[in-house]
């Protein structure tokens, strides 16, 4: 699915799809046993973020999870239906989409310094 997530036209179907991927990280980091549980979906990055060392941004985190709620429990994508447009858009679905190859590397193993590097940045072009 994280592979496939580039393929969706709409920024709010990408979000989806990476939204299911973090989840699913997150669930797998719980079932082994490499996190404590936590609730609500802000936590559960913070959590992660802990776990893992990596950079922290917490008006970030909560946009992503406002804009994850309100997408799945109101089907509104920016206070309006998915597929109005809004330019945020592709930057929340881009920003779970780096969260997602961070969180996937760490749960393969990987501990190199790439986690360390701010998901809310390209490369030199700060986001």
């Amino acid at each position: 699915m994280h592979g496939r997530s580039a393929t969706y036209e709409w920024d709010w179907e990408r979000f989806n799809v990476n939204y299911m991927v973090f989840d699913g990280c997150y669930k797998m980091a719980e079932a082994l046993k490499l996190i404590l549980p936590s609730s609500g979906h802000a936590a559960r990055f913070n959590t992660l973020f802990q776990w893992l060392q990596m950079p922290q941004d917490a008006q970030r985190v909560a946009d992503l999870a406002a804009c994850r709620n309100l997408l799945v429990h109101e089907a509104l994508w920016n206070q309006q239906q998915p597929g109005s447009g809004w330019l945020g858009g592709p930057m929340q679905a881009d920003h779970l989409s780096r969260i997602n190859d961070r969180l996937l590397f760490a749960l393969g193993g990987y501990r190199g310094p790439y986690l360390s590097v701010p998901w809310w940045d390209v490369g030199q072009a700060p986001m």
